[in-house]
């Protein structure tokens, strides 16, 4: 149906007459809809107890597309609802847009401290996750944090790659590591080495180190069997060897101690660059033997390494030399008995020859008269 020109314009002036209103009002500064008094502060405000306020709704893909061909470019602070992929209000902040009302920073940068307050940070529907106290304790896994580190719960603490030592899993501690017992009772406090699921084949061994003038020295290996290296000298206020007669079997005396001893050679030395590296003092005179000499007569008493290069036991020599000395005076003590029957001897056939020459000089002085 068409209107004619004179109806159509009075159409016009009907439009015109309902929009003058809000014309005046826009001239103030401020729109009203659903109230005719709107905020001085607002430029729109919408007024209503059934109804809600509906922005553009546009697709991912629709989103994307402003800017594109004759499609306007976005301005910061631009607003729209998104239907699909991650539903939600977006705003432009003028280089992307950032989701609204998330509960999480996303890949944003905070512009200010966090505060806790009394609360903390939580994970996992708040039962365990990273903890941040109100204090500043931070604390892995559930429970409050019970120092100013706690790893709590089962499993195992990964640390980050020290970028000094490649690929190697290292932690930076600037002072002292204090170790508690692993419980309240048990006195014992633990290093170990160990993975999460060993078998009949893992063999793990620890190595500390040192740093000396400049240089990482193993000063310390724990071989998997429990055996130690020592790269330097070790000092001591006792040394006590496990040695119970329970725990022998075969238990024979050593023979020929003696005569074994006089084969060996005691030697002073000093250690050349080879012995330096593998823990001697440079320079310091040393008393000691060579251990494939004594290998030769007590194999049992020289232990080679994965190397080739020999160590010798001499805590385990001291039986040996034991031996040796009661062997030595088993032999003095029959020398000392042969000298006293030969003491003996001669004192008998001293007395006799002084009685056969007393018998003598009794004789001449008979026949002088």
């Amino acid at each position: 149906m068409m209107l004619s020109t004179t109806r159509l314009f009075r159409c016009l002036l009907l439009v015109t007459g309902a929009l003058l209103p809000l014309a005046t009002q826009a001239q103030s500064g401020s729109v009203g809809i659903g109230t005719t008094t709107p905020d001085a502060s607002a430029a729109l405000e919408v007024r209503s107890t059934t109804q809600g306020l509906l922005l553009p709704r546009l697709s991912l893909v629709q989103r994307d597309a402003l800017g594109t061909g004759s499609v306007a470019a976005p301005v910061a602070g631009l607003v729209i609802y998104q239907t699909d992929n991650t539903p939600g209000l977006y705003a432009y902040d003028g280089a992307g847009w950032v989701r609204l009302g998330a509960d999480n920073l996303g890949n944003h940068i905070a512009t200010q401290n966090l505060n806790l307050g009394p609360n903390q940070l939580v994970g996992n529907d708040g039962s365990q996750g990273l903890r941040i106290s109100a204090s500043g304790d931070v604390g892995f896994g559930p429970g409050t944090p019970r120092g100013h580190l706690d790893v709590n719960g089962g499993g195992d603490a990964y640390l980050v790659d020290d970028p000094a030592n490649g690929t190697e899993q290292s932690v930076y501690l600037p002072g002292q590591l204090l170790l508690a017992p692993y419980s309240g009772t048990s006195g014992t406090a633990y290093v170990q080495a160990s993975v999460p699921t060993p078998n009949t084949d893992t063999n793990i061994a620890l190595q500390f180190r040192t740093s000396n003038s400049g240089n990482l020295v193993d000063a310390l290996l724990l071989n998997a069997n429990g055996s130690g290296i020592f790269k330097g000298s070790v000092t001591a206020t006792s040394l006590n060897l496990t040695s119970d007669a329970r725990f022998k079997t075969q238990v024979r005396p050593l023979s020929g101690a003696l005569a074994h001893v006089q084969l060996l050679r005691g030697v002073r030395y000093r250690w050349n660059a080879l012995g330096v590296q593998h823990g001697g003092q440079p320079g310091d005179e040393q008393v000691g033997l060579l251990a494939q000499e004594l290998e030769a007569v007590y194999p049992e008493l020289v232990r080679t390494d994965e190397q080739g290069y020999k160590s010798v036991n001499y805590v385990q020599l001291t039986p040996v030399l034991l031996e040796a000395i009661k062997e030595l005076k088993a032999e003095n003590d029959t020398l000392k008995g042969q000298v006293t029957i030969y003491k003996a001897q001669t004192t008998l056939a001293l007395e006799r020859l002084a009685e056969r020459l007393r018998v003598v000089e009794a004789g001449s002085e008979q026949a002088q008269r």
